[in-house]
């Protein structure tokens, strides 16, 4: 996957489709994190090295990368991907709506 231009921002729109909150933790020390309520959306820095969610099911490691080519939208200053969480799994949403499921790993770092 190659980015056009030089997107100083990297996004990605996370849907919960699951039936509890999820909470998307950057891959770094931090306060911060996204916190998407059961049904809704949030926007948050997609982290290509690895995105950490902790959910029901516990603290889940998905593979940022590689992103296939048909779920990237370029923009000038940013670009971004929708991506959907469901049934403890995080998949990439495609310009055409369908899902591609986001490898796992063991651990991020």
């Amino acid at each position: 996957m190659v980015l056009s231009g030089c997107p100083a921002t990297f996004y990605g729109l996370v849907k919960n489709e699951s039936d509890r909150e999820i909470v998307v933790i950057p891959p770094f020390k931090t306060e911060y994190s996204w916190v998407i309520e059961s049904g809704s959306e949030e926007k948050v820095n997609w982290y290509q090295e690895c995105i950490t969610i902790k959910a029901s099911e516990g603290v889940q490691y998905f593979s940022g990368w590689p992103i296939p080519g048909n779920v990237v939208m370029n923009g000038i200053f940013s670009s971004s991907l929708e991506a959907v969480y469901k049934n403890g799994e995080l998949f990439f949403k495609n310009k055409k709506g369908q899902l591609i499921e986001i490898s796992r790993v063991a651990t991020c770092g």
